[in-house]
């Protein structure tokens, strides 16, 4: 039987195996780790910053002054992105403005 697949993880890191090499550390497809850390990149681009995929990334929340519909184009890029998991961005009120919250949730 062939080993489960496995993508380099994200932030890529170092792993030293039991023989005292080094590799990269990976993570199990659809594992848990490996979709939230997907998210996690793809909130780190914007739309067309990537040549090879220009759908990944979110927008930029920053360039809009309304906090509800930011959310709501972060929510929906996102769970384009990433169908295996449920995502809700919320927008929280605080003594220091209006700020989004990100929630990823998976198995």
């Amino acid at each position: 039987m062939p080993p489960d697949p496995t993508h380099l993880r994200w932030p890529p890191a170092l792993s030293t195996r039991p023989d005292g090499s080094v590799a990269f550390a990976t993570v199990a497809q659809d594992s848990d780790e490996e979709i939230r850390r997907g998210l996690a990149m793809a909130c780190e681009l914007r739309p067309g910053q990537l040549d090879w995929d220009p759908d990944l990334g979110v927008p930029d929340p920053l360039g809009s002054t309304d906090p509800d519909l930011a959310a709501d184009l972060i929510q929906a890029a996102l769970t384009d992105l990433e169908p295996r998991a449920a995502i809700v961005v919320d927008v929280r009120d605080s003594d220091n403005g209006r700020s989004i919250h990100p929630r990823i949730l998976t198995s």
